[in-house]
């Protein structure tokens, strides 16, 4: 299935002069495929979701906290994996339940089994956890001026240095 809808994204950055920073980003209308397995495929479908990244890091570029959040999710087709009987190596949805403590009942009903349920609880449980090669939630909020500054951030209304296009956001001039 394709996914017509066009992302919207949405970055926030603060840093001290020693290079201590965060960043917040957030995702509207933005797709992922769960591909648990590749060969052979094992595909936990495709979601179409709002998240919100929030990144605290310090001045020699490793993280401090990693931090991410979905607020709605939903199905969009093209799972493949199967109810049970699958292995360590190439997981059922009932083992992927158990793993991601979703509810057993999970994946059936209208807990995202067709297309366009609500996938909410999946997608935050897979990014808390790392599952399917996804970048996990780690680290704590150190609370600080960075949580603070990042809270209600006020973003530019332009990618334009003068609000309407590139010019004369490179012309320098230096006299020796």
């Amino acid at each position: 299935m394709t996914l017509g809808e066009i992302p919207d994204v949405h970055i926030f950055t603060v840093s001290d002069a020693f290079g201590n920073g965060a960043a917040l980003a957030e995702f509207r209308d933005i797709s992922v495929p769960l591909i648990v397995v590749e060969d052979p495929l094992n595909h936990l479908g495709n979601y179409l979701f709002d998240k919100d990244d929030i990144y605290f890091f310090e001045d020699d570029g490793d993280w401090e906290w990693i931090y991410k959040t979905i607020e709605d999710a939903v199905y969009r087709g093209s799972r493949n994996t199967e109810a049970t009987d699958g292995s360590d190596e190439d997981p059922s949805l009932d083992m992927i339940v158990t793993w991601l403590d979703l509810d057993a009942d999970y994946f059936t009903g209208s807990k995202c089994a067709a297309v366009d349920d609500d996938c909410i609880d999946l997608l935050n449980a897979v990014f808390e956890d790392g599952f399917a090669e996804q970048e996990p939630n780690q680290g704590s909020d150190p609370a600080d001026w960075r949580s603070t500054a990042i809270a209600d951030p006020d973003y530019l209304p332009s990618v334009y240095p003068n609000g309407q296009n590139w010019n004369g956001a490179f012309d320098f001039s230096f006299t020796p």
